[in-house]
């Protein structure tokens, strides 16, 4: 019965490691396609540009350029929670396994 238990538990175990594995790697392309993205608007934005447009054109391209380096910033800040729960989550599954091992 005993043996069981732990078979089961590591079941569990690697069933939600192979879950969490695949949330981060999600989450790691979702943030390369974000940085992607964000680059190739600035980059559209800078070629809109031309010397002729002024010193307001420059100013809303700044303000842009802003946006969307604080955007990458918020992403990233969400980005490094949803990790650090992730590997809370990792830690507790972690400890759960080794409990029921231990019984």
């Amino acid at each position: 019965m005993k043996e069981r238990e732990q078979v089961l538990a590591e079941e569990e175990y690697f069933s939600q490691k192979k879950e969490l594995e695949e949330q981060e790697l999600l989450l790691e392309e979702q943030n390369r396609a974000f940085r992607h993205s964000s680059e190739n608007l600035y980059e559209e934005l800078r070629q809109l540009m031309r010397p002729e447009d002024g010193a307001e054109a420059r100013e809303i391209f700044n303000r842009m350029r802003r946006v969307l380096d604080n955007s990458q910033e918020e992403a990233a800040l969400v980005r490094r929670s949803a990790l650090r729960e992730l590997e809370d989550q990792s830690e507790e599954i972690r400890k759960s396994y080794y409990n029921k091992i231990k019984k």
